[in-house]
């Protein structure tokens, strides 16, 4: 299997870091970072109109390696994939595409500096125009799936992911990406499966256990479709004890231990769930006690 040049490896491992999607929080609380967490319904966007691009096929691929970045882009990469300087990016790289208009690596970075903000209809073309200019980048694959998932576009993700696990079969997120897909779908065998390889791809990576625990929280999902509370709550439980921060999984296990009936436990566990928030997401936590067994649950 072909390495992963520096700035796709950097790309992957700075996205993925961030990518272990939360379980979703009460009306009006946002996930963390958003890079790949689900949605269900397509997500409405009035900016830029996309490309029609067609994925090639494994069989269609040019033989050997894409060719590396240009040097100059080195220095763009930190800039392009934090949010806050996303927009600094975008200006240094368009004076780089005058001089390089068929750098994919280039289409890539400015296709990331759009999809860290959130602004997923208008990194959608560039990742386009990336994957024509250069078939064999792998790493585009990967984030224009998620970038299409934000976008309501399951099936066209799902061909995405699945070309990115020709590059790397192994790859756990994009596995979890395809679980998304087959969970929002009910195909929730499916679900699972990719879920469990995600886990076991990437369990022995310590930069990836919070994508291993949001692997966990998102099987609870699985479970609970099953009628499985207990084993839905086992799951979390590994969650919060791999990621203490990962506050979306602390709010779905105190609506599971309030349906099972277990009012004093839920208490505790939405008193971590404040906690986390309030470390990851001060803006956005209450402080609030949680609401009564009989109350509406968040």
């Amino acid at each position: 299997m072909p390495a992963i040049p520096a700035i796709a490896a950097l790309v992957l491992a700075a996205a993925t870091s961030a990518a272990a999607a939360q379980v979703p929080p009460p009306t009006g609380v946002e996930p963390d970072r958003p890079v790949i967490a689900p949605i269900t319904a397509p997500v409405p966007t009035s900016e830029s109109t996309p490309e029609s691009t067609n994925l090639p096929r494994p069989d269609e691929l040019p033989p050997g390696d894409p060719p590396p970045p240009e040097p100059e882009l080195l220095p763009l990469r930190a800039l392009a994939l934090d949010p806050h300087t996303a927009d600094e990016a975008r200006i240094r790289l368009d004076a780089h595409l005058d001089a390089h208009a068929d750098s994919a690596w280039a289409q890539l970075l400015y296709a990331m500096s759009y999809h860290v903000q959130g602004r997923y209809g208008s990194a959608r073309p560039h990742f386009e125009r990336a994957i024509r200019l250069e078939p064999r980048l792998s790493a585009t694959y990967h984030f224009y799936g998620y970038c299409l998932y934000y976008l309501g576009e399951a099936e066209r993700a799902r061909a995405a992911f699945e070309m990115h696990l020709h590059f790397l079969p192994r790859e756990g997120n994009s596995h979890f990406g395809i679980g998304l897909i087959d969970l929002d779908e009910d195909h929730i065998d499916d679900a699972e499966r990719r879920f469990r390889l995600a886990i076991e791809y990437q369990a022995g990576n310590r930069r990836r256990i919070k994508d291993v625990a949001a692997a966990h929280a998102r099987l609870s999902d699985v479970d609970v479709r099953r009628g499985h509370l207990d084993d839905a709550l086992d799951e979390l439980d590994t969650a919060v004890a791999l990621y203490p921060d990962l506050y979306g999984a602390h709010l779905k296990r105190y609506q599971v231990l309030v349906r099972l009936g277990r009012d004093e436990d839920a208490d505790h566990a939405y008193d971590a769930y404040e906690a986390a928030l309030a470390r990851v997401r001060p803006e956005l936590s209450t402080g609030g006690a949680a609401p009564s067994a009989g109350a509406a649950r968040p």
